[in-house]
């Protein structure tokens, strides 16, 4: 499957990032979580991993094994710090370098680690002490599993939940991916009915646009139709 252009231009993303951008600019208190959570297949982890690299900011996946150590060492290793020595280091290092920079650490598969207590309130413990901007990310329950941990729900002041892409995102992303080529548009029908099939979700749009692509080609075609998006459909399985 070719690798879709990342569009910027899309309503999560735009909430993100303005999610972000009040997160980045609170001075006071210690309300500084964030939250990004939705379905799978919206598109979360590519937002992230782009935002991160844009801004500088490290971004580490939580591991289902994950220790206090472990997950330390590889904060370490994102931040650019040695990665050996005992806990209290590691932890010490971690929490004079958030302290020295201004930068939002993003945790992706929160999922993974949600039931661990001493996880949870080390990175609580992290942000208090440093001031850290700590983002969270993980699937649709992780927003009621945080409820156990209420002193750490209490710190979330920047919360987003990754929703289906509307008709529009997917007309955008389409037009990213597949320009038309030469006079005309794709067909607004058409255009409708891979949001229907695909139901917004960014994984089966991804997975539909590399076979339109395909399709394109062999039809020798550079506009979108129905009969070209029913075909392409059917191949996939898609109703």
């Amino acid at each position: 499957m070719s690798k879709l252009p990342f569009v910027a231009d899309l309503a999560n993303i735009n909430k993100f990032n303005e999610a972000i951008g009040s997160l980045m600019s609170k001075t006071t208190g210690n309300a500084n979580f964030g939250l990004v959570y939705g379905e799978p297949g919206l598109g979360k982890t590519e937002t992230i991993i782009n935002r991160s690299a844009k801004d500088g900011h490290p971004m580490i996946r939580a591991k289902r094994a994950w220790s206090i150590r472990w997950m330390l060492t590889e904060l370490s290793d994102a931040l650019g710090l040695p990665v050996s020595g005992r806990t209290q280091v590691l932890y010490g290092q971690i929490k004079d370098e958030l302290m020295r920079r201004e930068i939002v650490v993003y945790i992706d598969e929160l999922d993974h680690v949600i039931s661990n207590k001493d996880l949870i309130e080390t990175l609580r413990d992290l942000s208090d002490e440093s001031g850290a901007k700590i983002v969270l990310i993980g699937m649709q329950d992780v927003s009621n599993e945080l409820k156990r941990y209420p002193v750490l729900e209490s710190r979330i002041s920047a919360t987003v939940k990754f929703a289906p892409l509307t008709e529009i995102d997917v007309a955008t992303v389409i037009q990213a991916a597949l320009p038309p080529k030469g006079d005309g548009e794709h067909d607004r029908d058409a255009l409708r009915m891979i949001h229907n099939l695909t139901k917004g979700n960014f994984r089966r749009l991804s997975d539909l646009i590399d076979k339109l692509s395909t399709q394109m080609k062999v039809k020798k075609t550079g506009h979108l139709t129905l009969g070209l998006v029913r075909e392409a459909a059917d191949l996939k399985g898609l109703k």
